[in-house]
């Protein structure tokens, strides 16, 4: 946990980054002016921005077999002249602007992803985002399979939710899937979810809420997170709050097919501190703080009569 990334390069190549947890930074993982480096099998979950972020000229780099949950903007970030990297059978759920961003980079490859419940599955941009590939992806459940942003790019052979295949106004106005634009050719899709991408949970847990972050001693703190069925099945899950590695709740939530659902925790701490706060796959703090009592105020009355220095 720290205030920039969780782990950090610059200037640095082949290095490999395996099998790390990265929550609560600024980013997980941070490339700057790195190359040919493997980035594979890390948690970055629940960071202020970026899941693992790639820039500054960082090419020729495997990312691959990560999670990239519950990030404050990105899951996955690649920005101005990353080029020529594998993005491969990562899973990237629940961020909060988008799961995957190409930023003025070029030649990429985006294979075998799982993407879902973001408001953008992938945004390309810029005028030097050039020759990319996205193809057999997951892409489902976000308001927009791929940003309306006028950039070309290889989108065919893409699962989007449904097997009538993306929703796009002309060129698939039946499609049910996530939407798409002029910019994406999509056609062929698949009609059915990629296998060699990785399987998403049964239920997704995201969006975790704590209001207020900051209280004093013995103010009650809303904890809350949404639940999302991905199954065409009823699903019982059993949510499990932990605040500094401790149970401190638990309830049984029963979850109709494709159904969402927030369910909420209310809890009091009685001494101060910084609390992290864990559900699922999703991590969060808050403060408690002292109470601060007023200190009273004295009133004298002096009379009218009174003698002043002066007399």
């Amino acid at each position: 946990k720290n205030f920039g990334a969780g782990i950090y390069l610059n200037l640095s190549n082949y290095n490999l980054i395996e099998n790390n947890t990265c929550i609560l930074n600024e980013a997980g993982i941070h490339l700057n002016f790195s190359n040919n480096n493997i980035i594979k099998n890390n948690v970055c979950n629940s960071n202020e921005k970026f899941g693992i972020h790639l820039m500054g000229n960082s090419s020729n780099n495997v990312v691959v077999n990560n999670v990239c949950n519950s990030n404050g903007e990105i899951g996955i970030n690649l920005q101005y002249f990353c080029n020529n990297n594998s993005l491969t059978k990562n899973t990237c759920i629940w961020n909060k602007m988008t799961n995957i961003n190409i930023e003025g980079s070029s030649y990429n490859e985006l294979l075998y992803n799982s993407l879902s419940m973001s408001a953008r599955g992938i945004s390309l941009i810029g005028e030097n985002t050039l020759g990319n590939r996205v193809n057999w992806n997951n892409i489902e459940g976000h308001k927009l399979g791929i940003s309306e942003e006028p950039v070309n790019v290889n989108a065919i052979f893409n699962w989007w939710g449904d097997p009538s295949g993306p929703y796009h106004p002309t060129k698939n106005p039946n499609g049910l899937g996530d939407i798409v634009f002029d910019y994406a050719d999509f056609d062929p899709w698949s009609k059915e979810p990629i296998t060699n991408a990785p399987t998403l949970p049964r239920v997704l847990v995201g969006n975790l809420s704590i209001c207020p972050r900051r209280v004093e001693i013995g103010q009650p703190i809303t904890i809350s997170v949404t639940l999302k069925n991905t199954k065409e099945t009823k699903s019982i899950y059993e949510i499990r709050l932990s605040i500094n590695g401790t149970i401190a709740a638990q309830k049984n939530v029963t979850l109709a097919p494709k159904e969402t659902k927030v369910v909420s925790f209310e809890v009091m701490e009685k001494r101060e501190g910084v609390y992290e706060v864990n559900i699922g796959d999703v991590f969060g703090i808050f403060w408690v703080e002292k109470v601060v009592r007023p200190t009273k105020i004295k009133t004298i009355t002096v009379p009218i009569d009174y003698p002043t220095i002066q007399e």
